[in-house]
Parts: structure tokens; C-alpha cells; sequence
């Protein structure tokens, strides 16, 4: 990731250019000084004070559509295509819960 563009809002947001490594398919969602940033099968989440990659969330087997923060900021949410959405702990980046058994994307 390279960052192109940085601008302020209510919080300080961060842009990262696409790499081709990482296909066509990029979401992001920002809460409190924390960034999550889904492309292909994996999410990423940075600390955009200090720009500093915290955790690689790896267990989707196909491209994720969207990512979010629990409003508490305590977990991530990634929904994909391979038909399952995944809860994990946003401290330790750690897959705590798999939703399976949809007959589509999620």
C-alpha cells in the first residue's frame, strides 16, 4: 500500500492507491483512529495516526465486499463473495465467528 492522498474531515481519512496484486474490489471503513481496508480475500487493518499496518485478516476464500467496525470498535466484519461473513476481534485480528449458509455473496 502507498498512500496518495490524506485529507481531514471529522476524522483524518487515508487514501491508498490500489495495487494490481490486489485485484479490482476495495472497501474501507473508518472508526476512531483505526482504518479497515478489504481487497480481494483479505482485509487489512492500519492505525491512521501512525499509518502502521496492525493485522492481516486472512480466511476468506473469495473477493470480500464490504467491511466494518462493530460500533463499539471491538470487532471487524467482512462480508464476501464465497457466501460467508466473518466477525473478528479488531485488538488481536483473531477470527472469532464464521456465518455460513448463504446461497450467494454476502
Amino acid at each position: 500500500w502507498r498512500r496518495i492522498a490524506k485529507f481531514h474531515s471529522p476524522s483524518e481519512i487515508l487514501i491508498f492507491k490500489q495495487t494490481s496484486r490486489l485485484g479490482q474490489q476495495v472497501t474501507a471503513n473508518l472508526l476512531s483512529g483505526r482504518i479497515v481496508v478489504a481487497a480481494c480475500e483479505k482485509a487489512f487493518i492500519f492505525d491512521t495516526e501512525t499509518n502502521k499496518l496492525l493485522h492481516i485478516l486472512e480466511d476468506h476464500t473469495d473477493n470480500i465486499w464490504c467491511c466494518k467496525f462493530s460500533k463499539d470498535g471491538r470487532r471487524v466484519v467482512t462480508a464476501s463473495e464465497d457466501n460467508t461473513a466473518k466477525i473478528w476481534d479488531m485488538l488481536t485480528g483473531r477470527l472469532l465467528l464464521t456465518l455460513s449458509g448463504h446461497t450467494h455473496s454476502v
